[in-house]
């Protein structure tokens, strides 16, 4: 039976080439080299493919990255599309080279599955428009650097490419629009890792195409400080990858005491670290909320806002946050811990870093509904990340008919301040719905305190049996005596007498530890004025964290400080 081609509405995303170092450095792999060396994962082992929109190169469509470029040398790339021979695309080489090129996060790649887009969602994978159920690829990793839709098809591609990943272990990394708003193809599906960039200009949230794949979802999951999202997607790609070699040439990694892998129909042995939920919420719970990076795009203001603090605790704009694999393979590395109920060694005690795989959370009459991780004490301010992520599922049916009825769970994070065993008290539990399939949580530990980390069921949902995974990743805070943001190291405010009383400096605003800049008792848009004609400069009134210039640190002191009286050191406190 002939099988037609998909027609699809899209385009590659724009790309840019700007120096490898920059980035690498800023995504935390330069770090992690340097603390691994010779030890360092490169993803070898992991068979990957590239999905690229065609360009028109005089009067051929192009889709092949070129294998002659040195970044690529070595790297067998199996055209499946029937490429013109010798007829290569810019974009798709500029893709290839972040993915697995040889200077980047995943050199060790060395087999790589090249599609067209319309050939792999019609006639070579997911089979779209047709009954039958799409081919179990032996692929771990698949990046989409294009945006686009269907004539009609886009609930079920989304629906058969969930089906790939839930199933199959097939993850799909995918960019977001460079533009307002993302088409449906592919950030709305649910279970896939949806990549925008650091500076927020990429569409946000989910287009609507039916009553399971809702519009203004939560998008991106992660960014990436890079010029466009086909520069970013692929960066995450090959952290992905990274994290995925380490987890199967390391199966003692895992520790589930019902199962400690799966197999895939076409034959894959999958360890629970290297499942797509796992390496979703290691790569989400290790993202970084507050960056500095070497490309001037900064993440200063995460979640400060109201308008954008997302349902499930992400930030609307900047999703989980920037992607820091150096923390991601602290995560990894830590181990699978199991909670209380799973009965481990530890008995629900885990460390300060790590991850857990349920493979069967809910059972038969609710036996199984409450996962409790006893979080270590600590002397000393801690800040926690977690990510909790589940997959939609979905009906595959047989091979010869695709079923594709999804159903959708409905699962809670929670933080409890267990210091008082016999009467712990709720902290923090995000307020997402079904529509959501993450939460996250972000936010400081007192010190001397006893924290449980716990997932259980949302309010609305019924009786079930599904799988999850969830990671945490504890930081240890750097000393801040007088809790101004600004470690003690840094911070000269604490080393002035009666620190925000009046003109200590004679400036006639108010020292430099003092966000009320006019000094009328209050941190308002007054000051908010005056500090922005400061911004740029260096001038020593609004230079809080006196680095010497008024830069996006100092703003994120005086948006801390705002719309309250001076603290301690003149900040809120």
């Amino acid at each position: 039976m002939s099988i037609p081609r998909l027609p699809v509405a899209l385009a590659p995303l724009l790309l840019s080439l700007p120096g490898f170092a920059t980035v690498l450095d800023d995504v935390g792999y330069t770090a992690l080299a340097a603390q691994l060396g010779a030890a360092l994962p490169t993803g070898a082992g992991v068979r990957v493919s590239q999905i690229e929109a065609p360009v028109d190169l005089n009067g051929n469509p192009a889709w092949l990255p070129d294998p002659t470029h040195p970044e690529l040398v070595g790297k067998t790339i199996n055209d499946q599309s029937g490429a013109v021979q010798g007829v290569y695309s810019a974009h798709a080489t500029g893709v290839a080279l972040r993915f697995y090129g040889n200077s980047w996060l995943a050199p060790g790649i060395g087999t790589i599955d090249a599609w067209e887009v319309n050939d792999w969602l019609g006639p070579s994978v997911l089979l779209a428009g047709t009954g039958f159920r799409p081919f179990a690829w032996p692929g771990r990793i698949a990046n989409h650097s294009w945006a686009g839709a269907t004539n009609g098809l886009d609930g079920e591609v989304l629906r058969r490419v969930d089906w790939l990943i839930d199933s199959e272990e097939f993850l799909q990394v995918v960019g977001l629009s460079n533009g307002a708003t993302n088409p449906p193809l592919m950030s709305g599906a649910y279970n896939v890792i949806a990549v925008g960039v650091s500076d927020g200009t990429h569409g946000l949230g989910t287009a609507a195409v039916d009553a399971i794949y809702t519009g203004g979802r939560v998008r991106p999951d992660l960014v990436v400080p890079q010029g466009t999202t086909s520069d970013a997607t692929p960066v995450v790609a090959g952290a992905a990858a990274l994290l995925i070699s380490h987890a199967q040439a390391n199966p003692g990694l895992a520790n589930d005491p019902l199962a400690s892998s799966v197999v895939t129909s076409s034959g894959g042995l999958i360890y629970n670290p290297a499942r797509s939920e796992t390496v979703k919420a290691m790569l989400m719970a290790a993202a970084r909320r507050e960056t500095a990076n070497t490309t001037g795009s900064d993440i200063v203001d995460y979640r400060a806002s109201a308008v954008n603090q997302a349902p499930n605790g992400a930030d609307l704009r900047f999703g989980a946050g920037q992607l820091d694999i150096a923390r991601a393979f602290q995560v990894l590395a830590a181990g699978e811990q199991n909670s209380a109920e799973d009965l481990p060694a530890g008995n629900g005690d885990v460390g300060s870093a790590g991850f857990d795989f349920d493979p069967a959370f809910g059972g038969a009459a609710g036996s199984n509904t409450l996962a409790t991780y006893r979080l270590p004490v600590s002397t000393s301010p801690r800040r926690l990340a977690a990510a909790l992520v589940w997959n939609l599922r979905i009906d595959g049916g047989s091979r010869f008919r695709f079923d594709g009825t999804a159903t959708a769970f409905d699962l809670d994070l929670q933080l409890l301040d267990a210091t008082d065993p016999a009467n712990p008290v709720e902290v923090a539990r995000p307020a997402a719905d079904w529509q959501h399939n993450s939460e996250l949580l972000w936010l400081d530990l007192q010190p001397g305190h006893s924290y449980w980390l716990r997932v259980l069921p949302g309010a609305a949902q019924g009786a079930f049996q599904h799988d999850y995974a969830l990671a945490w990743i504890i930081d240890e805070l750097p000393p801040d005596a007088d809790g101004d943001g600004v470690p003690d190291a840094n911070d000269n405010c604490i080393q002035i007498a009666n620190p925000g009383q009046g003109d200590a400096d004679g400036d006639g605003y108010g020292n430099p530890c003092d966000a009320d800049l006019d000094n009328d008792g209050f941190v308002n848009f007054a000051d908010l004025g005056l500090f922005r004609l400061a911004f740029g400069s260096s001038d020593p009134v609004a230079d809080f964290d006196e680095s010497g210039f008024v830069n996006f640190a100092d703003l994120a002191i005086m948006r801390t400080a705002f719309g309250a009286p001076p603290g301690p050191s003149g900040l809120a406190p």
